[in-house]
């Protein structure tokens, strides 16, 4: 089996690298979030082949969401609106195609995680984050738009075009489909979100991504999910624990930590990225009520959004029992 492509995570690295740099450098955890962002970037240059023109609406739509979902952060209510609007158009609507998938997907990871961060510090006293965050947002995405321009005078092949891309089917069948997705994902983010908030869940992009990444797909897709998640949470929280129990050069293994996460989004095998993903983050926290406010984060968030979409899909397989039926 294919577990990773070299290049692929060679190249990831190097896009994220700046971040990387300045992230050792200060100590401010900012600059990781934004290493994820170059990485996501080159990643859906690199899958979907899109052009220069398209990488750079999705750096710019990046950080218009993520600014988008900060400004709304400070009111519980208007941020599950302003949150389940935008993931309900980037992943409900993309999935009729894989590329549309892909790219959506990509904005709202990001953008779900930079807010948060933008928020937390803030809210701890530093101003300054957020000017900061829109200041070094432009040099930081250079060396991804430096590297896919490379590739695409290498790679002769066409690159996929801003009128191509944006294309959606218009079955009827799909159409109704795509809907009951985009109504699907918008209950399942706005619940998460005042679930997070009630209980006072600090990282909320845990529980709303783990609700959107499961109402997703087909229903044995979706169970597969649900499954991965819960197991890949609770392997991770266990390894994580025990390791960092027993680590001595602690402070240089949380470092690498968090450098290795966005290397994780080029892995193959679901199960694997998920569990090493949810390793990384919790051994880099190092705190045991981190670590059970992940496994409950996960699980919750999987519970609601499988529910959801169940019930979604359940109303599309009336709609097309009763059209059967008058045809």
């Amino acid at each position: 089996m294919n577990w990773f492509n070299k290049e692929e995570l060679v190249l990831v690295l190097l896009c994220a690298f700046p971040s990387y740099v300045l992230y050792v450098l200060t100590g401010s955890s900012l600059f990781a979030v934004m290493g994820l962002i170059a990485s996501c970037s080159f990643i859906v240059f690199y899958s979907i082949r899109c052009d220069v023109f398209n990488l750079v609406l999705h750096l710019l739509q990046v950080l218009v969401c993520s600014l988008s979902l900060y400004w709304a952060r400070h009111d519980a209510y208007l941020f599950a609106i302003c949150a389940s609007i935008i993931c309900s158009f980037y992943i409900g609507f993309s999935r009729g195609d894989k590329k549309l998938i892909t790219y959506g997907t990509f904005v709202m990871v990001p953008a779900l995680y930079v807010a948060n961060e933008l928020y937390r510090q803030v809210d701890s006293g530093h101003e300054q984050v957020l000017y900061k965050y829109i200041l070094y947002f432009p040099l930081l995405a250079l060396p991804t738009l430096i590297f896919a321009t490379g590739l695409s005078y290498l790679d002769k092949r066409p690159l996929l075009r801003f009128d191509k891309l944006w294309q959606f089917d218009s079955n009827i069948n799909k159409v109704v489909e795509t809907w009951l997705t985009a109504v699907a994902v918008f209950f399942s983010v706005g619940l998460t979100i005042l679930i997070a908030e009630y209980y006072s869940i600090g990282h909320y992009e845990w529980i709303v991504w783990s609700a959107v990444s499961v109402s997703t797909g087909e229903s044995i897709a979706m169970k597969k999910k649900v499954k991965h998640r819960i197991l890949g949470t609770i392997v991770a929280v266990g390894f994580a624990c025990t390791l960092s129990y027993h680590s001595i050069e602690y402070e240089f293994l949380g470092f690498l930590s968090v450098l290795l996460i966005p290397a994780t989004v080029t892995l193959n095998n679901y199960f694997f990225a998920f569990t090493l993903r949810s390793f990384l983050t919790v051994f880099a926290a190092s705190s045991i009520d981190f670590s059970v406010e992940k496994l409950v984060a996960v699980i919750s968030g999987c519970i609601i959004g499988y529910s959801l979409a169940l019930f979604m899909a359940q109303v599309h397989n009336k709609w097309m029992n009763e059209k059967k039926v008058q045809q």
